[in-house]
């Protein structure tokens, strides 16, 4: 996958345990305000939601509230589709998030995806400073495609994860953000409730 990124940019790997924190949800319902004259709004669902979900209290208050911090979001082509009718809808979703990190006023606002219809995959970020880069397809039908694809895949999980708030232990071995400078440290236009619950 050639993202453009210099050896001095590569992520530190994960330990066994960061791995263990990360999970991922299925039928993520997606909503987002788009700042605009005409307050557009931006519904769907992500097949696949990769990150750490957590409970947050704020000061004062009896109740948490669970909140998610996505690593990386998949989405899948329907039966029939190829991998190119789903980048757009990726590429939408990912600019919503950088969109809603920005305006939080998170450090570094790079996100990360992919698309697949189960056979062929592409790869998909938005840096920081909004330049978007896409992958070349990649088929797990070929000799080494599928090591190709998992490597691509570890590969943004480990980078997206070097620039996330960390996460520190709550109570049951529940998890709170510890933000670092950042204002919020989730994404609230991720919901992993059920696909048709909307965020509040």
């Amino acid at each position: 996958m050639n993202l453009n990124t210099t050896p001095n940019e590569m992520p530190q790997p994960l330990t066994r345990s960061s791995f263990s924190d990360i999970m991922v949800y299925m039928d993520a319902a997606f909503q987002h305000s788009v700042p605009s004259r005409s307050h557009k709004t931006v519904f769907g669902c992500v097949d696949y939601a990769v990150g750490h979900a957590f409970l947050h209290w704020e000061p004062g208050n009896l109740f948490s509230d669970k909140r998610f911090q996505s690593l990386i979001l998949i989405v899948q082509a329907k039966v029939g589709s190829t991998v190119y009718c789903i980048v757009p809808q990726l590429l939408v979703y990912l600019a919503c998030i950088r969109q809603s990190r920005e305006a939080r006023g998170r450090s570094d606002t790079t996100v990360y995806g992919a698309a697949s219809n189960g056979y062929f995959w592409r790869f998909a970020m938005i840096t920081h400073s909004g330049v978007i880069k896409v992958s070349q397809p990649f088929s797990v039908r070929y000799p080494g495609g599928t090591k190709i694809v998992l490597e691509c895949l570890v590969f943004m999980i480990e980078a997206a994860a070097s620039i996330s708030p960390s996460m520190t232990p709550g109570p049951m071995g529940r998890y709170t953000a510890r933000g670092q400078g950042d204002l919020d440290d989730y994404d609230p236009s991720l919901h992993i409730g059920r696909a048709n619950d909307a965020p509040e």
